[in-house]
């Protein structure tokens, strides 16, 4: 299978994902209150409910702490992410079954284990992109999760028909999704099984061949012909391309017909005696017999745009060594001064070996190759097998490294504004229910609607963040998702204590605030993981994004609670986030020079001290 096919196909699983989280969290979370009452939980024991919810963020947040090590320890993502979604399939039979509020909790408890596999695919997508390119794939993904949370509702009611008993006991509108996630999990193992790849080793292989192929230059010709004259050791090289520009002209000329042509002029000179034919694919490295001195950059430059025959005298660049020791196109001789460009990079020297050999195993004539080779061959492989042992020693990485990095103060102030981020985004969520009853007198079904519409809007800020980050540094975007939220977070202390109950005309001014806020939310969050993951390097990913989920979660459960808590109360509730964003907008501002990513930060594995054991 193409490689690129490979990797399309492992990104088109991620997104599967993505989607079914979305989705997962759209089916179960509108009818959980309802299925906790019917295994017997009274109305008002509400902390069932709460404890619930909460289950799968705290084994969420512990797994992706452990995840995290395990990856910076030893990377095989396909199989880390089969047994971690074993969880979340045994997750939702446990739903589907359940026959008591504990069992229900203990669901959600396994099915929280499986969401480390988001620190797995983060990982390994931080750790196989470039710079450049990162960002707008990570906001794909999570363009990917809010069409799952939009869908979800639709597979609701469609699971809100179900009245039946079959042989996995009854099914309902509250126990069905279940039974919907245990087979969405299942699928996506299937998927990973067949079409997942890692990443990182899939970016090697796509480097190694395009270095070969640096190594390697494509001749667009189809016929080589190198006539000699044995008396005057002229020769000319004839190459007959696949389109000629006026193909109804071009004739094909037998031996005995090129003879007997006249000779006008020496530099004209269509055949010499004994001619020789070879035929080649395109592509060289050939055993055609050339000049040691001329290379693909020497024949393309007589090319002429108008012509599809080209001839050149190679007697006007180098004559033929009469020893008979020739280049060959492909061979690094030094005496072409042709040679294949050589990288330090780990994977170059990989490549540079795997084309030696190649070379070897071909028959190709290694004059000055094998000379340096012979000097730096032994080097070259002693430094790639000390660097393997360095990265291996690297991997071991101790928790003071840990802590030298990740407490980085431009780290540590991407990590904290991404909490406050996640914290109004949660508090808002859990009052807009009560806020749309007390202060408009809407119900269900314009909660559901106003969801709907900033899930939509979600969607399309995504959109142009993806498109923005191509254009606009990553610290900019950021810088453009705080003022939002403080001029959000603004209007709705100036005007939500003014609402009075039951009046339906200030709901334009709220709208205002949700849309502000939604809209600063995600650039904050999301860009501001695209940098995170920027400055962080690569040995680090594993266990650097484990502590910023556990940090996000740790913000997923207690805006709720404080929004929930402090809604008689709207200067309080409003007042502490907008406090928290302020002081955050200083840390950002007295970062801001230092967040300027690199690819040198992404090898900082190289100066680690060496002969430290792992302390995690």
């Amino acid at each position: 299978m193409d490689l690129t096919l490979r990797k399309r196909l492992s990104y088109l699983t991620i997104h599967l994902f993505m989607f079914l989280s979305g989705v997962e969290y759209a089916v179960i979370f509108p009818t959980i209150w309802e299925y906790l009452q019917s295994l017997g939980v009274a109305p008002d024991q509400t902390y069932w409910l709460g404890a619930t919810i909460s289950a799968m963020t705290v084994t969420d947040m512990v797994s992706g702490l452990v995840i995290g090590r395990v990856l910076d320890l030893k990377s095989n993502p396909r199989l880390i992410v089969l047994i971690l979604n074993c969880s979340q399939i045994c997750g939702s039979c446990l739903y589907l079954s359940a026959s008591s509020p504990a069992c229900l909790l203990v669901s959600r408890l396994v099915s929280g284990l499986g969401k480390g596999i988001t620190v797995v695919f983060l990982t390994d997508i931080c750790r196989s992109t470039e710079l450049a390119e990162r960002t707008p794939i990570l906001l794909l993904f999570n363009i990917a999760f809010q069409v799952g949370l939009l869908i979800g509702p639709a597979c609701n009611l469609a699971l809100s028909q179900l009245d039946m008993d079959t042989i996995l006991g009854h099914l309902d509108k509250l126990n069905s999704p279940g039974l919907l996630l245990a087979v969405c999990w299942g699928v996506f193992s299937l998927m990973v099984l067949m079409f997942y790849r890692d990443l990182v080793s899939l970016r090697e292989r796509i480097r190694i061949g395009g270095e070969m192929d640096a190594a390697y230059r494509t001749v667009n010709a189809t016929e080589y012909q190198v006539m000699t004259d044995h008396g005057d050791r002229e020769y000319e090289v004839v190459i007959y391309h696949d389109e000629p520009d006026n193909p109804e002209q071009e004739q094909e000329f037998t031996d005995d017909e090129e003879n007997d042509l006249p000779i006008e002029d020496e530099d004209k000179l269509p055949l010499l005696n004994s001619p020789l034919y070879t035929k080649v694919e395109a592509t060289y490295p050939c055993s055609l017999p050339v000049p040691s001195g001329i290379s693909p950059s020497d024949i393309s430059q007589f090319r002429s745009p108008s012509s599809s025959r080209l001839k050149l005298k190679l007697e006007d660049i180098q004559h033929l060594d009469t020893s008979g020791s020739h280049s060959n196109y492909g061979s690094c001789g030094t005496s072409s001064g042709y040679h294949r460009q050589r990288s330090d990079s780990r994977v170059s020297r990989k490549s540079n070996n795997f084309i030696d050999e190649a070379e070897r195993l071909m028959g190709e004539s290694f004059t000055s190759a094998s000379s340096e080779n012979s000097q730096v061959g032994s080097e070259s492989e002693l430094s790639v097998s000390i660097q393997d042992r360095e990265l291996v020693r690297t991997e071991a990485i101790s928790l003071r490294d840990y802590m030298d990095v990740l407490l980085r103060e431009e780290l540590v102030c991407l990590i904290y504004l991404r909490f406050i981020a996640l914290f109004c985004q949660t508090c808002l969520e859990s009052s807009v229910p009560p806020i749309m009853q007390k202060y408009f007198d809407y119900g269900d079904q314009a909660n559901s609607i106003l969801y709907l519409l900033a899930g939509v809007e979600l969607i399309i800020i995504f959109a142009i963040l993806s498109i923005a980050s191509k254009r606009v540094s990553d610290k900019l975007l950021i810088s453009i998702g705080i003022l939002l939220m403080l001029v959000a977070i603004s209007w709705l202390m100036a005007t939500l204590p003014n609402f009075t109950p039951s009046t339906r005309s200030n709901l334009p001014y709220f709208a205002v605030g949700v849309v502000l806020d939604l809209a600063g939310i995600p650039t904050v969050c999301d860009i501001g993981l695209s940098l995170y993951s920027k400055l962080l390097p690569n040995s680090m990913q594993g266990l650097g994004h484990g502590v910023r989920r556990f940090i996000s979660q740790l913000a997923i459960i207690l805006g709720p609670l404080w929004g929930a808590g402090t809604l008689n109360t709207p200067l309080l509730m409003l007042g502490v986030p907008l406090v928290l964003l302020l002081i955050g907008t200083a840390m950002f501002s007295a970062s801001y020079r230092r967040m300027a990513p690199s690819d040198s930060t992404n090898q900082e594995t190289d100066n680690i001290q060496e002969n430290r054991e792992p302390t995690i």
